[in-house]
């Protein structure tokens, strides 16, 4: 297992995202932009082989997502 590192600060993230989704009989459409910003993230660190914490990470991006059905027993998405 991993080595343990009692001297880890909790870890917090705020979250965020917003989307739209467009949906018909056979077709749906969605697009969805997130974003979350981490606070004493805990990752690990293989030169020292064990956890540690990791100041501001920030990530962000768009997500889209696509489907048609095709009939009743084909969806694709």
């Amino acid at each position: 297992g991993l080595i343990g590192n009692g001297s880890l600060k909790s870890e917090t993230v705020d979250v965020w995202d917003t989307g739209i989704e467009w949906k018909t009989e056979e077709f749906s459409a969605g697009l969805t932009y997130f974003k979350h910003e981490y606070e004493n993230l805990i990752d690990f660190e293989p030169e020292a082989f064990t956890n540690v914490n990791r100041p501001g990470v920030d990530t962000s991006g768009v997500e889209a997502a696509f489907g048609w059905q095709a009939n009743e027993q084909l969806n694709l998405q």
